[in-house]
């Protein structure tokens, strides 16, 4: 499977190229996001299922730093986010409202687009995420500083959902604000 990088030239033009150096072509990336879409709208088919939390965090952290990129490659960020199945998110997360209100922390976290406080510890997906290139300014400094057992910090305790839950709240109500 070979990777893909990003380059960008002081000329403002955008490369998309394979690790071989061949250039992607748009009807890869096309395929990507079909691909990127689809599978996302499967899973937020299945309203009230904590069990695809982490996957939608994890899509949804991906959109939040496609989202703040400082300088990047405007028309390739407005490609991604105008694949994205915005309604069905909206369907999914207000089926976890009824349930699960949104605590005004979340709300006020969301709003000031900042990481929500309080947290006891990072969820399992932080772990798997926290190496990715487009998590770097994801997690706030020192969020993997206390340590903790490496049996039990993927374990899903009753409270990792509320936490999942307001996680992803505060994320949608990020994307959801003007630039």
């Amino acid at each position: 499977m070979e990777t893909v990088d990003i380059h960008l030239n002081p000329s403002a033009e955008t490369h998309l190229q394979q690790d071989s150096g061949k250039p992607i072509t748009d009807s890869t990336l096309d395929d990507s996001l079909y691909l990127l879409s689809n599978t996302f709208a499967l899973v937020l088919s299945r309203e009230k299922d904590f069990n695809v939390l982490p996957h939608v965090h994890t899509i949804l952290a991906f959109l939040w730093s496609i989202y703040n990129l400082a300088v990047g490659p405007a028309a390739l960020v407005t490609k991604v986010l105008n694949c994205i199945p915005w309604a069905k998110i909206v369907a999914y997360l207000n089926s976890f409202i009824k349930t699960e209100p949104i605590d005004d922390r979340v709300a006020d976290a969301g709003r000031r687009g900042s990481f929500l406080q309080g947290a006891i510890k990072p969820l399992p997906e932080d772990y798997l995420l926290r190496g990715l290139v487009w998590c770097r300014d994801y997690f706030v400094s020192g969020w993997f500083d206390e340590r903790h057992d490496e049996e039990t910090r993927l374990l899903e305790l009753p409270s990792t959902n509320k936490v999942r839950i307001d996680r992803v709240m505060r994320l949608s109500i990020c994307l959801s604000q003007p630039v």
